[in-house]
Protein backbone atom coordinates (compact mmCIF):
# COMPACT_ATOMS: atom_id res chain seq x y z
CA UNK A 1 0.00 0.00 0.00
CA UNK A 2 1.20 3.35 -0.66
CA UNK A 3 1.18 7.04 -2.82
CA UNK A 4 2.92 8.77 -5.03
CA UNK A 5 2.68 12.38 -6.21
CA UNK A 6 3.99 14.77 -8.36
CA UNK A 7 3.61 17.88 -10.79
CA UNK A 8 0.34 18.06 -12.37
CA UNK A 9 2.70 19.64 -15.08
CA UNK A 10 4.47 15.85 -15.99
CA UNK A 11 0.83 14.37 -16.95
CA UNK A 12 0.82 12.99 -20.82
CA UNK A 13 4.84 11.75 -20.12
CA UNK A 14 7.27 9.31 -17.77
CA UNK A 15 7.46 10.40 -14.04
CA UNK A 16 11.07 9.74 -12.53
CA UNK A 17 12.10 9.63 -9.14
CA UNK A 18 13.80 13.07 -9.92
CA UNK A 19 10.26 13.90 -10.62
CA UNK A 20 8.60 12.84 -7.75
CA UNK A 21 7.36 15.42 -4.69
CA UNK A 22 6.42 12.60 -2.08
CA UNK A 23 6.82 8.37 -2.14
CA UNK A 24 4.91 6.30 0.73
CA UNK A 25 4.94 2.88 0.58
CA UNK A 26 4.00 0.25 3.25
CA UNK A 27 4.71 -3.14 2.75
CA UNK A 28 3.10 -6.05 4.93
CA UNK A 29 2.96 -9.58 5.54
CA UNK A 30 -0.38 -11.80 4.53
CA UNK A 31 -1.40 -11.41 8.33
CA UNK A 32 -1.45 -7.62 7.82
CA UNK A 33 2.19 -6.86 9.93
CA UNK A 34 3.89 -4.20 8.50
CA UNK A 35 7.39 -6.03 7.47
CA UNK A 36 8.76 -2.47 6.06
CA UNK A 37 7.79 1.39 5.16
CA UNK A 38 9.65 4.10 2.79
CA UNK A 39 9.08 7.67 3.17
CA UNK A 40 10.74 9.82 0.80
CA UNK A 41 10.42 13.19 0.42
CA UNK A 42 11.69 15.21 -2.22
CA UNK A 43 13.30 17.07 -3.55
CA UNK A 44 16.24 15.71 -1.71
CA UNK A 45 15.21 12.27 -0.16
CA UNK A 46 17.19 10.46 2.30
CA UNK A 47 16.98 7.68 0.13
CA UNK A 48 19.65 5.71 2.40
CA UNK A 49 20.60 3.09 -0.87
CA UNK A 50 18.85 2.22 -3.55
CA UNK A 51 16.34 4.17 -5.35
CA UNK A 52 14.67 4.02 -9.07
CA UNK A 53 10.92 4.47 -9.92
CA UNK A 54 9.52 5.16 -13.39
CA UNK A 55 5.43 6.07 -13.36
CA UNK A 56 3.84 5.79 -16.70
CA UNK A 57 0.92 8.88 -16.45
CA UNK A 58 -0.67 8.05 -19.89
CA UNK A 59 -1.42 4.75 -19.13
CA UNK A 60 -1.11 5.06 -15.02
CA UNK A 61 1.66 2.50 -14.85
CA UNK A 62 4.61 2.00 -12.40
CA UNK A 63 7.26 0.38 -15.06
CA UNK A 64 8.24 -3.04 -13.38
CA UNK A 65 9.43 -4.81 -16.36
CA UNK A 66 13.68 -4.37 -15.96
CA UNK A 67 16.11 -5.48 -13.62
CA UNK A 68 16.34 -2.75 -10.43
CA UNK A 69 18.97 -0.58 -11.52
CA UNK A 70 17.22 -0.10 -15.13
CA UNK A 71 16.48 3.27 -15.14
CA UNK A 72 13.70 3.38 -17.68
CA UNK A 73 11.96 0.04 -16.71
CA UNK A 74 12.78 -1.14 -13.30
CA UNK A 75 11.66 -0.54 -9.93
CA UNK A 76 14.02 -0.21 -6.27
CA UNK A 77 13.39 0.79 -2.80
CA UNK A 78 15.57 0.24 0.13
CA UNK A 79 19.52 -0.64 0.90
CA UNK A 80 22.39 -0.45 -1.59
CA UNK A 81 23.12 -4.40 -1.13
CA UNK A 82 25.81 -4.24 -3.64
CA UNK A 83 27.27 -1.07 -0.89
CA UNK A 84 27.09 -3.57 1.91
CA UNK A 85 24.32 -2.54 3.95
CA UNK A 86 21.70 -5.06 5.63
CA UNK A 87 17.92 -4.49 5.73
CA UNK A 88 14.50 -4.70 3.80
CA UNK A 89 14.92 -4.08 -0.16
CA UNK A 90 12.14 -3.79 -2.27
CA UNK A 91 13.04 -4.02 -6.00
CA UNK A 92 12.28 -5.90 -9.97
CA UNK A 93 14.71 -8.36 -10.69
CA UNK A 94 15.04 -12.07 -12.66
CA UNK A 95 12.66 -14.68 -10.14
CA UNK A 96 13.34 -18.29 -9.72
CA UNK A 97 11.35 -18.73 -13.14
CA UNK A 98 13.30 -16.80 -14.87
CA UNK A 99 10.85 -14.13 -15.29
CA UNK A 100 11.12 -10.20 -14.61
CA UNK A 101 9.15 -9.99 -11.06
CA UNK A 102 8.87 -7.85 -7.71
CA UNK A 103 11.14 -9.58 -4.86
CA UNK A 104 11.05 -8.96 -0.80
CA UNK A 105 14.29 -9.84 0.25
CA UNK A 106 16.20 -9.08 3.92
CA UNK A 107 20.00 -8.80 3.93
CA UNK A 108 21.16 -9.35 7.85
CA UNK A 109 24.76 -10.26 6.56
CA UNK A 110 25.99 -6.95 4.65
CA UNK A 111 26.63 -8.60 1.11
CA UNK A 112 24.72 -11.47 1.19
CA UNK A 113 23.34 -12.97 -1.73
CA UNK A 114 20.62 -15.22 -2.58
CA UNK A 115 21.52 -18.51 -1.07
CA UNK A 116 24.06 -17.14 1.39
CA UNK A 117 23.97 -17.25 5.03
CA UNK A 118 22.27 -14.11 5.70
CA UNK A 119 19.73 -13.50 2.43
CA UNK A 120 16.19 -14.08 3.11
CA UNK A 121 13.80 -14.19 0.56
CA UNK A 122 10.50 -12.67 1.81
CA UNK A 123 8.50 -12.53 -1.30
CA UNK A 124 8.66 -12.79 -4.87
CA UNK A 125 6.37 -12.11 -7.75
CA UNK A 126 3.30 -9.84 -7.44
CA UNK A 127 2.75 -6.37 -9.15
CA UNK A 128 2.74 -2.81 -8.28
CA UNK A 129 -0.48 -1.02 -9.30
CA UNK A 130 -1.57 2.70 -8.98
CA UNK A 131 -5.20 3.98 -8.52
CA UNK A 132 -5.67 7.47 -8.96
CA UNK A 133 -7.02 9.69 -6.20
CA UNK A 134 -8.56 13.08 -6.52
CA UNK A 135 -6.30 15.96 -4.98
CA UNK A 136 -7.84 17.56 -1.47
CA UNK A 137 -8.76 20.56 -3.27
CA UNK A 138 -11.14 18.86 -5.93
CA UNK A 139 -12.84 16.34 -3.13
CA UNK A 140 -13.65 19.99 -1.48
CA UNK A 141 -15.03 21.65 -4.25
CA UNK A 142 -17.03 18.64 -4.69
CA UNK A 143 -18.06 19.03 -1.09
CA UNK A 144 -18.68 22.24 -1.58
CA UNK A 145 -20.83 21.73 -4.59
CA UNK A 146 -23.11 19.00 -2.59
CA UNK A 147 -23.30 21.38 0.19
CA UNK A 148 -24.50 24.47 -2.07
CA UNK A 149 -27.02 22.37 -3.82
CA UNK A 150 -28.35 21.18 -0.42
CA UNK A 151 -28.53 24.46 0.92
CA UNK A 152 -30.29 26.04 -2.52
CA UNK A 153 -32.74 22.89 -2.00
CA UNK A 154 -33.68 24.00 1.90
CA UNK A 155 -34.22 27.40 0.73
CA UNK A 156 -36.37 26.17 -1.99
CA UNK A 157 -38.34 24.33 0.47
CA UNK A 158 -38.76 27.07 3.01
CA UNK A 159 -39.41 29.53 0.57
CA UNK A 160 -42.89 27.59 -0.59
Amino acid sequence: MGMFSFSNDLLGGIVTEEELDDLMISVFNPEGTLLTAFDYDFPNPDTSGEFNFNFDTVTETIFQSGVFDDEDFGFDLGIDFDGGETGLDFYTDDTDDGNIGIILDEISIPGAQPGDEGYELIDEGGVLTATKVPEPASILGLFAIGTLGASLTRQKKQGK
